[in-house]
């Protein structure tokens, strides 16, 4: 698994995240995404969402993936515990997310994302790595 670490900028939200691969990557990314969003409270598996997503380039698919996943976070309610990502092509997934519907007894949202962004984002490889910056919108 992957690492991701919060870093300082003004207004907004930003992560870098590392990963071993771009699958990695995507996941890492999308654990500090709702690690800011909800911290890290104990989340049932008991409904599931499916969406695919994909991207022209991996910085695309970056971005597409977040916002594809933040809307079904928004839209169903959904506080994921665990996404599952199947490769469908160069830049192209299939995710399923699993969690439980957000309880405001129960959960706390800590940080409102509005959306990722493409303002200083990068994605590179770094020492066998896939390393990127994505900033999110608050």
């Amino acid at each position: 698994m992957g690492r991701w670490e919060e870093i300082p900028v003004t207004a907004d939200v930003a992560v870098e995240v590392e990963g071993e691969n771009l699958k990695d990557l995507l996941l890492t990314a999308a654990e500090a995404m709702i690690s800011l969003m909800f911290g890290h409270p104990a989340v049932a598996e008991d409904r599931s969402e499916v969406f695919d997503t994909s991207g022209e380039d991996m910085e695309a698919l970056l971005v597409n993936f977040l916002s594809d996943l933040l809307y079904v976070v928004e839209t169903k309610s959904l506080v994921p515990a665990k996404i599952e990502l199947v490769n469908t092509g160069r830049f192209s997934f299939r995710a399923k997310v699993t969690g439980e519907r957000f309880d405001p007894e129960k959960h706390t949202l800590e940080c409102e994302i509005k959306a990722p962004t493409y303002h200083n984002l990068f994605v590179k490889k770094e020492n066998g790595r896939l390393r990127c910056r994505i900033l999110f919108d608050v």
